[in-house]
Formats: structure tokens, sequence, C-alpha cells
């Protein structure tokens, strides 16, 4: 903004059975890449972008509200232990988007065991993460979260719950695909995550898988 004012799905979904970039497939089911498209176009986003060898941390805010709040910097090991931390009042107009910091040494410190968390003490931004390091280089080991799950007789209601980082954390059930209010999300170690879904099916075969 001003220079792009949206943006255009290529493409949403299949108009037949196939193996394609849709975010939703022939049947109707919304794939990973629809739930990462989701949380990427929020009014307002605060992400990591790269500067040299550094990072800036960015407010973008799209939407019609002026966004003041204060956003919390952390440098966490895959466990939750905190290594790093910073604070920095953010006072966004509407339809802006600029760099609030430029990150020190000391929050890229420790790449391979460690990773980035930004959070808003008013909740006014989503969270995000930044890994400092390739995937598969990173020195981590994923605990599996714990979940349960009640229904009122019209709704499933799922909590999950993360012990370590996890990433990309899917709810499987057999049979087709359930249509989820939330799916492949990252998780943060003691952080979790109520979903529900109207899909009737047997919960006690609901398990949960995650990078």
């Amino acid at each position: 903004w001003p220079r792009c004012g949206g943006s255009l799905i290529w493409m949403l979904n299949d108009c037949w059975p196939a193996t394609s970039w849709s975010l939703i497939d022939f049947d109707g089911r919304k794939k990973a890449a629809y739930y990462y498209a989701k949380r990427a176009f929020a009014p307002t986003l605060v992400s990591f972008a790269p500067l040299g060898e550094g990072l800036e941390l960015w407010l973008t805010n799209n939407s019609r509200m002026a966004v003041s709040d204060e956003l919390v910097l952390r440098r966490l090991t895959f466990d939750g232990v905190i290594r790093w931390e910073t604070k920095v009042a953010v006072d966004s107009a509407p339809a802006t988007s600029a760099a609030v910091l430029t990150l020190p040494d000391e929050a890229l410190a420790e790449p391979t065991a460690t990773y980035l968390e930004v959070r808003s003490v008013g909740d006014s931004v989503a969270p995000n993460r930044h890994l400092l390091a390739p995937l598969p280089q990173l020195q981590r080991t994923v605990a599996p979260p714990s979940f349960d799950w009640r229904t009122n007789g019209r709704e499933i209601t799922t909590t999950v719950t993360a012990t370590t980082l996890c990433l990309a954390t899917h709810l499987v059930v057999p049979g087709p695909q359930i249509d989820w209010s939330d799916d492949y999300f990252d998780l943060a170690p003691g952080e979790s995550r109520t979903i529900t879904t109207s899909e009737a099916f047997d919960a006690e075969t609901l398990t949960i898988r995650c990078r």
C-alpha cells in the first residue's frame, strides 16, 4: 500500500479432481494452504522481514482502525525457556505498513536452538513466529500435543495443548476430511488452541499430528 491494494488468489478451488496448487480441493475440503492464507491476509499482521544479515519487525495494518498496542518479542528455546525479550509500543494508522524494530544481534543468537516469537499485549494482532535456521537444522525434540474434546450435541470442540514448539499442527480423523474452524496451526510451548466443527465424527478416533 499504496502500490498494492489487494491480492488475487490463484487458484482458490479445483474444478475437477487433480493434484494442484489450489487452496480448496474438488470435494470442497480446505487444504493446509487455505488456513495459512487466511492467517496471512488478516487485517492486521506482525511479521519478520530480512534486512541484510539481520531482521526487522514489521506491523501491517490494512484495517480502517488505528492500532495502539505493545508488542512483546522473545527468543525462546523449543521447550519454552526465554533467552531474550524486549517490548515495543506501536501506534499504527489505518492502511499503513512499516518497520517497528530492527532486531539486535542478541535476538539472533543460537539460531539452531531457539526461535523468535512476537505477541501483542492487547491481542490486536495475532501472534507470529520466525525460525532462525532451516527446519532440518533445528536442534529440537517434538513432543506430541495433548488434547481433549467435548460436544453439546450440535458441535464438537477440541482443545489442543503443546509442551514444545509444534509446527503445522493438524487434526486427523479417518475417512472424509473434517471442516475445522482452524487447522495446520503452530503452537508455542504451553499454548492451547480451541478448534470447533459442526460435522459429525467419532471423536474417539481423533489424533493430532505436527512437525
